[in-house]
């Protein structure tokens, strides 16, 4: 399985100090909900990626063993 890297707090100044920020790319997302929809027998539609569909990825991967 593929991880996501986690953002340097120190090279942003905006989140500087912080920590469990992570770089995620859209077509990774993209990729997870369209297998998703595969496996699951549905069909295969666009999907439009945004927060929510981010968050979902990131909490699915999280919990994975």
């Amino acid at each position: 399985a593929k991880t996501q890297r986690e953002a340097d707090p120190s090279y942003y100044p905006g989140v500087k100090g912080a920590r469990g920020i992570f770089k995620v790319k859209p077509t990774d997302v993209e990729r997870s909900v369209l297998v998703g929809q595969a496996v699951a027998g549905e069909e295969m539609k666009a999907v439009k990626v945004n927060a929510a569909s981010i968050a979902d990825f990131l909490i699915k991967n999280a919990l994975a063993p």
